[in-house]
């Protein structure tokens, strides 16, 4: 490995073959790197300037790259090829979701996944979701390719050298208030760390009322709690009393009294199910597009089909 003066002092001389790009060495990535270069074979044309052989990690980051357009289905099998830049060791089916739903969906390897694994037999069971809404949130991002160039390279968009570690980055330049993106980041309903699907959909929606998810009619109440900000005095920095942040709503005053209620049994009557954002009708969309994409194989769905679930997660 070269370090950055070597490189920078190189970098006018001949370009290696598009075959054997330079590998990006950072702090971070030179082990990984290593590990795919790790019997070097260097072009006879240019042997002082140090050029392996790509990593298949690299090569699966350029073969992404390379796509104008890139489904839902493509960006995970990039995500768990590509491991962080480890491959696809890393992205171990027991700790991600990606594997296809067959077999039994009781299985262990199903278990944290509550959208195929159903509730327990307890009919007397009461589940509580408690939760904020009303605070902006961040929900999905626009990537670009994370290119390092030199000043001589700037307008070649073949000598973009992507690192293993960190191949795209966010997009600043994405915008679009009707769509709630701001400098790549779209914004939606949540508690300002959790969005608002993640929260509350399996309460709102199959979990619900009685079904293939909920075998046994579990009741199941659903407390959402408005933002709310008030400046207090003796305690300036949270959001008051009725905020509904991630973090600050351990100290609403509402969904205090809401769990002490939940643990003592008392006035359980007094808690119903109270929702104020628009988690039943997303549910409902949720749960109509979804029905209508399983009567189609995954694969014959059409972007635009894939892209409006995906709109979703």
């Amino acid at each position: 490995a070269r370090n950055q003066d070597e490189e920078s002092s190189s970098s006018a001389g001949n370009d290696p073959s598009p075959t054997a790009p330079l590998i990006t060495f950072t702090s971070s990535s030179t082990e990984q790197a290593l590990q795919g270069c790790q019997a070097p074979t260097f072009p006879t044309a240019a042997p002082s300037l140090g050029v392996c052989e790509p990593s298949p990690t690299e090569e699966r980051i350029k073969g992404f790259s390379s796509l104008k357009e890139a489904s839902v289905q493509q960006t995970i099998d990039f995500l768990v090829d590509w491991g962080n830049g480890a491959g696809p060791a890393l992205a171990n089916s027991h700790f991600f979701s990606f594997q296809k739903k067959e077999g039994n969906l009781n299985a262990e390897t199903h278990w944290h996944d509550p959208t195929v694994t159903p509730l327990p037999h307890a009919p007397s069971m009461n589940i509580f979701c408690l939760y904020g809404v009303g605070l902006e949130t961040e929900r999905s991002y626009h990537y670009q390719r994370n290119c390092e160039k030199t000043d001589q390279d700037d307008h070649d968009d073949t000598s973009c050298k992507q690192p293993i570690d960190l191949p795209f980055v966010t997009d600043p330049t994405v915008s679009d208030p009707s769509q709630s993106i701001h400098h790549g980041v779209q914004f939606v309903d949540g508690d300002a760390s959790v969005p608002l699907l993640s929260l509350g959909y399996m309460c709102a929606g199959p979990w619900a009322k009685k079904g293939k998810l909920n075998p046994s009619g579990t009741r199941v109440v659903t407390r959402e709690y408005a933002n709310r900000n008030e400046f207090s005095v003796e305690d300036p920095m949270r959001g008051g009393p009725f905020s509904a942040d991630h973090v600050d709503i351990l100290g609403n005053v509402d969904m205090t009294e809401d769990i002490l209620r939940i643990v003592t049994g008392h006035e359980l009557e007094k808690i119903p199910t109270r929702i104020v954002s628009d988690i039943e009708n997303i549910a409902n969309r949720l749960d109509k597009d979804t029905a209508k994409a399983k009567q189609r194989p995954f694969a014959q769905l059409s972007n635009a089909e894939l892209m409006e679930l995906a709109s979703f997660i």
